[in-house]
């Protein structure tokens, strides 16, 4: 097969381009022809090691280098750029003929073009859904009843509709995958496959009485939530603490509120680490405390190490991936409370501790990329052996 993946750039990284480059890597292992488009890498390095059979092409359309534009001066730099977008990827289409192209929802805006393109090269469009229902719709980020969440509902509408004309819409949930039926009929769930599965999770020993957590330091992930429910329950476990890996625009406030907790010597923000996996290996258990996911890919990280998870149950994916009381534990979505009283049990119990961290890594088996990848390719066979 000759696949054509379209991003944004691949130059961040994120779980989202961990994943992507870890499913191209498979199917060209498999013998597939991969070509990676590009919009806005530029002289970008690529975040992840990628197949040296896989070929790219940059379109070279870099829509954010107008956002710093008077209005009148940035609604002609848009229009044409958004022309050049599509006549550039035609061009490339039309010369590759690829079996079927694939491209992700984010950026929304780009969605419109590139099924445009398709439609006119009849090329079948599958679109994947790396993000939460709720995170993609603007509309979310207004209130009820106000005039900006009228107009945030009607972009919404005029920007999503394009969907409708994909072949597939590919979310990582069956929970969001009902949400997005609304835009789209041909919805189906793939869960990511998990990066790395260690062939032993005992190599490195383990910090006594340590918490991790990771993830972009930002609201989404709730990191505000777990200092206050670790807050609640410290001075009953005086001896543990927590380390949060990753950096993001919260940095400051987060520090802050750990200060204001008396946390400063307990809760560390460590930033970025090039081995998370020996950071999860040398941790008694992790906490998730957003406040929505896409998937929650650092939970099948966590367990694939063999230590247990602590999780809200937000939308969506956590009670995908967990089995209360079993390989891990689910909270109350937001009930900071009741997050304290999870890790205060997680914490002061070492069997149950070493009993889900075993179910856990047997849990992630099932996340394999082995086990995942085939249920693609049989989806692109699929799709292209009915356009045809």
């Amino acid at each position: 097969m000759k696949i054509l993946y379209i991003l944004k750039s691949f130059a961040a990284k994120g779980g989202e381009e961990r994943v992507m480059a870890d499913k191209m890597n498979y199917l060209a292992e498999k013998g597939n022809e991969i070509i990676l488009i590009t919009s806005e890498q530029g002289e970008h390095a690529f975040a992840y090691p990628l197949h040296r059979n896989i070929s790219h092409i940059d379109l070279n359309t870099r829509f954010f280098t107008v956002s710093n534009q008077s209005l009148v001066k940035k609604t002609i730099s848009l229009y044409l750029m958004r022309r050049q977008f599509i006549k550039r990827l035609t061009i490339i289409v039309n010369n590759l003929r690829p079996d079927i192209i694939t491209s992700t929802i984010v950026p929304i805006k780009n969605i419109r073009l590139i099924t445009q393109v398709c439609k006119s090269a009849n090329i079948p469009l599958i679109l994947e859904s790396h993000l939460a229902y709720k995170a993609s719709i603007k509309q979310n980020d207004y209130a009820s009843n106000t005039p900006k969440r009228i107009i945030a509902k009607l972009f919404d509408k005029w920007s999503l509709r394009p969907i409708r004309y994909c072949s597939r819409l590919i979310t990582l949930t069956k929970g969001d995958a009902d949400n997005w039926h609304k835009y789209c009929k041909s919805v189906i769930a793939i869960p990511n496959p998990v990066t790395y599965i260690p062939d032993t999770t005992n190599d490195i020993p383990k910090i006594p009485k340590r918490i991790i957590a990771v993830g972009r330091l930002h609201s989404q992930k709730g990191f505000d939530l777990l200092i206050k429910a670790f807050s609640l329950i410290a001075s009953e476990i005086p001896e543990w603490h927590i380390d949060i890996y990753g950096n993001g625009t919260d940095k400051e406030t987060l520090m802050k509120l750990i200060h204001e907790r008396g946390l400063d010597a307990r809760i560390n923000l460590k930033g970025e680490t090039d081995d998370i996996y020996n950071e999860y290996k040398k941790s008694q258990f992790f906490v998730l405390s957003s406040r929505y996911e896409g998937f929650g890919l650092v939970l099948i990280e966590a367990m694939s190490c063999g230590i247990p998870c602590v999780s809200f149950k937000c939308d969506y994916g956590p009670e995908d991936i967990i089995t209360d009381g079993v390989d891990g534990i689910l909270v109350e979505d937001g009930d900071i409370e009741d997050l304290a009283k999870k890790i205060l049990l997680m914490a002061t119990n070492e069997g149950k501790r070493m009993d889900m961290g075993m179910e856990a890594r047997n849990k992630v088996m099932l996340f394999d990329k082995n086990v995942i990848m085939p249920t693609w390719i049989k989806l692109f066979e699929s799709i292209i052996s009915s356009h045809h």
